[in-house]
């Protein structure tokens, strides 16, 4: 704002306060009426723009179900086939409890199951407008990259296995479970990076 002149007071919303070209005099006078007066037009123009607490909280609680879903697709994929074998008329799947050697259990599972029910929790701080301290605002984010680094150096595993296991007489494919952990940890991640740089 470089041209001197009369501005709504950036201390008091009622009044103008004079400008003069470099810095806010003590100058002030009341808001005119709006009667068609030029200068009230003017001074409702210079008022910044900023988004009503109802856009923010409609926008925060939005990528809080966002995060919510994409944790409860993380969690849920858990229980669904990570591997599918089928041989014939017979069809066996793992989920990602049971990848271990003979269907034992493993460690992948249990944690990709405890990081979606956390990214979830953190969804529904996010919908309930929860008011969360800084750094806590970022476990929703950090919980699923996490999620996702571990569904990263799983994958290499599950190929391994459907490269041993299909052969000519049988097919093997990585199933619908780790698919589904993987579309919810990304949809969390980027949903809770929002809530990250845009808190209400």
């Amino acid at each position: 704002m470089n041209v001197a002149g009369w501005y709504a007071d950036p201390t008091n919303q009622l009044q103008l306060r004079y400008w003069d070209g470099a810095t806010w005099t003590d100058e002030v006078r009341p808001l005119p009426a709006p009667n068609g007066n030029p200068l009230s037009s003017a001074v409702k123009s210079l008022e910044p723009e900023t988004t009503t607490p109802d856009q923010s909280t409609s926008s925060r609680a939005l990528f809080g179900w966002a995060i919510l879903v994409g944790g409860l697709m993380t969690a849920g994929g858990t229980l669904l086939a990570w591997l599918t074998a089928t041989s014939g008329l017979i069809s066996v799947s793992r989920d990602a409890f049971q990848l271990g050697a003979n269907e034992s259990l493993t460690a992948d599972g249990p944690i990709i199951l405890v990081l979606g029910l956390a990214t979830m929790a953190f969804g529904v701080a996010s919908i309930t407008n929860s008011e969360l301290p800084g750094f806590l605002r970022k476990y929703a984010m950090v919980f699923s990259l996490a999620a996702a680094i571990v569904l990263g150096l799983e994958y290499g595993s599950l190929h391994n296995w459907v490269k041993q296991v299909g052969g000519t007489y049988s097919t093997a494919s990585i199933g619908t479970g780790y698919w589904v952990c993987c579309i919810g940890a990304l949809v969390a991640m980027f949903a809770g990076a929002t809530v990250l740089h845009n808190p209400a």
